[in-house]
């Protein structure tokens, strides 16, 4: 596991903000897991987590490796659940098998204007 990054258990907020502090940056997670089965999370979670993030100026960062491209019925999992992720990662689908991987992020929230 890399360095720098608490864990907390999936689907719990009390665990989120006791996990955050002032050198918390970002939030990162799958909005839908698959490795372990499908886990869908709460949508209550999903939004609460959104506004915590915003709130305190933390990233949220969606994996979206193995949901995104249309995999859960929409082009992306976050869309089932009506919040809008700072950095968004994508892969798999995205290659048709291919290895490619990309990302996109929000410029107001991330600073990336070209120089």
């Amino acid at each position: 596991m890399p360095n720098g990054f608490s864990y907390v258990p999936y689907n719990d907020m009390d665990a989120v903000r006791a996990a955050a502090d002032e050198k918390t940056c970002a939030v990162l997670l799958e909005p839908v897991q698959g490795e372990g089965g499908v886990i869908v999370p709460n949508a209550d979670y999903i939004r609460e987590l959104a506004a915590f993030c915003r709130e305190n100026d933390i990233l949220l960062i969606f994996d979206e490796v193995q949901t995104g491209i249309g995999r859960t019925g929409k082009l992306f999992a976050h869309e089932h659940f009506g919040v809008k992720p700072d950095i968004l990662t994508m892969a798999k689908a995205l290659g048709g098998g291919g290895p490619i991987g990309a990302f996109m992020a929000k410029e107001d929230r991330c600073n990336l204007r070209s120089r």
